[in-house]
């Protein structure tokens, strides 16, 4: 059971492509955090920015690259940009970061940062591991860098 859900999880499942609004991914996405409590600054607009893409898998995605910096952040901001050969998403937060040497570390599957082994302070570990073979079966990539708001920025880069 764990096995067909981790197919779908990361992107590899049988969802079909379809031409979406990214725009609108992420609305859904910063939405669903206010419900939540989270407070996420959004930067999209002007016209639409339109990716083909598998569209849970993506905002699957994303979602979880969101919730972490809600979860280690007190403010997260997110946006996004429009490429000649690609979007970019920007989630930013003025969190604690990921030191340089463990930012490869943290895409493996059930490495947590946080060694408590509490899932409510830091999850099972695989939120980012999902994302980026999410990301990687769209042909994307996704990378960790310090943020300018004091905490990580995660860019995901999604070929148009």
């Amino acid at each position: 059971m764990l096995e067909g859900y981790l197919t779908f999880a990361r992107g590899e499942g049988n969802e079909p492509t379809e031409l979406v609004d990214m725009k609108t991914v992420l609305e859904r996405i910063v939405g669903n955090a206010g419900r939540q409590g989270y407070i996420i600054q959004a930067d999209y607009t002007g016209e639409q920015i339109l990716l083909r893409v598998r569209p849970m898998a993506i905002e699957r995605a994303i979602a979880n690259i969101v919730s972490n910096a809600c979860k280690y952040a007190k403010h997260a901001w997110i946006s996004l940009r429009q490429q000649p050969d690609a979007v970019e998403i920007f989630v930013d937060d003025d969190g604690p970061g990921i030191p340089q040497e463990q930012r490869d570390e943290v895409f493996k599957p059930f490495y947590r940062l946080e060694k408590s082994r509490n899932p409510k302070t830091g999850g099972i570990g695989l939120g980012l591991s999902i994302a980026q073979d999410i990301v990687h079966a769209h042909g994307g990539e996704i990378s960790l860098d310090q943020s300018d708001r004091g905490g990580l920025r995660v860019v995901v880069r999604l070929p148009v």
